[in-house]
């Protein structure tokens, strides 16, 4: 799998930066709930990062800084451990299938991630297509 280099990640990540800076400096970012909304126009003469970019970064961190905990997203049909953007983060092993208390499902789940770490965790079936993994004991 081909990753970006550590140059074109800071390269993107300090864009992001100026690009949040830069809307929390002209109102673009609301103060209360620090969600930020502003139109594309507004912000094209910084070169924002897009979604594609910060999917490659979020990448280049998970296989070079191996985090503990990490929330992913699991598509089924392929058995692939996915960032939001669909980008692959590894291979998913199904467990057995129970019901919490509130009726939902929930999924025991392995992964072998691209970092060649292994988490376990619970993939919430019901609630939507997402995991929350922690990475294994050796």
């Amino acid at each position: 799998m081909k990753t970006i280099t550590k140059e074109q990640r800071d390269a993107i990540v300090e864009r992001e930066q100026v690009l949040t800076a830069y809307c929390k400096e002209h109102g673009f970012t609301s103060k209360r709930s620090g969600w930020t909304s502003y139109k594309p126009e507004q912000v094209a003469h910084l070169l924002p990062p897009t979604n594609d970019e910060r999917a490659q970064v979020e990448l280049y961190d998970f296989i070079h800084n191996v985090p503990d905990k990490y929330f992913l997203y699991v598509d089924e049909k392929t058995g692939n451990a996915t960032c939001f953007t669909g980008l692959r983060l590894g291979t998913v092993i199904f467990g057995n299938q129970w019901r919490d208390n509130f009726g939902g499902s929930r999924v025991a789940v392995t992964i072998y991630a691209v970092n060649h770490r292994v988490y376990h965790g619970t993939y919430f079936k019901s609630s939507g297509d997402y995991a929350r993994v922690r990475l294994a004991k050796r």
